[in-house]
């Protein structure tokens, strides 16, 4: 897939995730540096998305709804913080499914997870 969310390529971070809900359905994308742990940023950012809660399951965005949310991380020696995290309708295919925060995020983890 071609399609990245806005921002993405200014700065790459430590790490960076999205997850989409596209016409083919829902797809997650995780890139990380190579001084990292690919595992230990996917329980970090499994134990954020979960530690958020489920947010509210109404629509976002003038569209209604959510085309993708994508979430950046910085790395201070092996310690990782969430550098920027957005979400919308904007910039995503018009064709995309649009849904509600809350199942973009419970995606997210389920993604990261490995389910």
């Amino acid at each position: 897939m071609d399609w990245r969310p806005p921002g993405w390529d200014e700065d790459p971070g430590a790490a960076r995730y999205f997850a989409a809900s596209t016409d083919g359905g829902y797809i997650g994308h995780l890139e990380v540096c190579a001084s990292l742990s690919r595992q230990d940023v996917r329980d970090f950012l499994v134990s954020w998305v979960e530690r958020r809660g489920s947010p509210p399951r109404n629509g976002t965005g003038a569209r209604g709804g959510c085309a993708f949310v994508s979430i950046k991380l910085a790395a201070h020696g092996h310690c990782l913080e969430v550098a920027s995290f957005g979400y919308g309708p904007s910039a995503a295919p018009n064709n995309w499914l649009l849904v509600p925060l809350a199942d973009l995020m419970q995606f997210a983890a389920l993604d990261l997870r490995g389910e």
